[in-house]
């Protein structure tokens, strides 16, 4: 049994400008112990898709529909009221972007980590405690760490902290949202390679969010390229990364730059679509090059060239 199984979600926003269909008939699966990567430009909907799965939604939503069953539970079926309980942060918790400073300034880190440990019932402060100091060790953090100010430590050190309080509650399901993005590239790795120590050490399932694909490719064992609120591609890192469908997957991947090559990283023509006034068939057509008359009218659908890697394009039917 799949882990997390997400069927047709969509998330649409209600703005000035329109409806947003920030994410829009996304589709799925993971294994328990897996790290999926979730890459795409900024505004391709990524962390909407973060915040459709944590059910934790502004109040501007035109549309909240679709199908998240995790670990065969159908999260849809629940309230509000079950989803908080049974679900979020119990067995799903996320870091959220940006989340290293929302640190409250003026408590100590330690009893920020503890906190959601001291809300469960019959759990004492020292139980509490001992579980922090535990945590801190496993991400490489000193036990002095738990008496200091978030102002007393460096960017990485709050990162790790804020890792630390999504994993309190021991969850299957941890979501990343660019955890790596304010750091600088040193500790970029630390955190990388603290991620692979969890996700090899605890089994744990990872949603790896990010716009970096050599990134993606360093922790993740299956990659979903996100493009105006689909996904256009998804399959094994290997399949996506060495064998790309799609043309946006490709051009993101000639962005990347190679060590042992000579070849000059290129960009993506043009600029995403305006969300709430989306182009006609196809969304990636406006900056495609390979871009023929079916792309204008229709909108594709996805195309499995194996069994592990899907693709949403209309070049895998041949031009008409």
């Amino acid at each position: 049994m799949a882990l997390l199984r997400v069927s047709d979600l969509r998330l649409y926003y209600a703005t000035v400008g329109g409806v947003l269909p920030a994410v829009d008939e996304v589709s799925l699966i993971m294994e328990g112990g897996e790290a999926l990567g979730v890459v795409g430009e900024s505004g391709a909907g990524k962390s909407s898709l973060a915040l459709a799965l944590m059910r934790t939604l502004p109040r501007n939503i035109a549309l909240y529909d679709g199908i998240i069953e995790f670990e065969g539970v159908d999260c849809s079926k629940l309230s509000d009221e079950e989803f908080r309980k049974r679900i979020r942060w119990q067995r799903i918790a996320m870091v959220f972007q940006g989340a290293m400073d929302s640190l409250n300034p003026v408590m100590r880190v330690g009893h920020q980590v503890a906190e959601p440990l001291l809300l469960q019932p019959g759990v004492s402060r020292e139980q509490a405690y001992a579980a922090v100091q535990r945590q801190l060790e496993l991400l490489l953090l000193p036990p002095e760490v738990f008496q200091r100010y978030p102002h007393e430590l460096s960017g990485g050190m709050r990162q790790r902290i804020m890792i630390a309080m999504a994993l309190i509650l021991s969850p299957k399901l941890v979501i990343l949202d660019e955890p790596t993005s304010a750091l600088d590239v040193i500790i970029q790795a630390q955190i990388m390679n603290v991620l692979k120590r969890l996700k090899g050490e605890l089994g744990l399932s990872i949603l790896f969010i990010t716009h970096d694909l050599a990134l993606a490719s360093d922790l993740c064992d299956a990659i979903a390229v996100m493009y105006a609120g689909e996904i256009i591609e998804q399959g094994g890192v290997e399949e996506v990364l060495t064998e790309p469908g799609h043309p946006y997957t490709q051009k993101l991947l000639a962005t990347v730059p190679r060590l042992k090559s000579e070849a000059i990283p290129e960009f993506i023509p043009g600029a995403p679509p305006d969300m709430t006034h989306l182009p006609q068939g196809c969304r990636f057509h406006p900056r495609c090059p390979h871009a023929f008359e079916r792309c204008r009218r229709e909108r594709p659908l996805p195309f499995r060239p194996n069994p592990r890697h899907q693709v949403r394009c209309w070049l895998w039917r041949g031009r008409p």
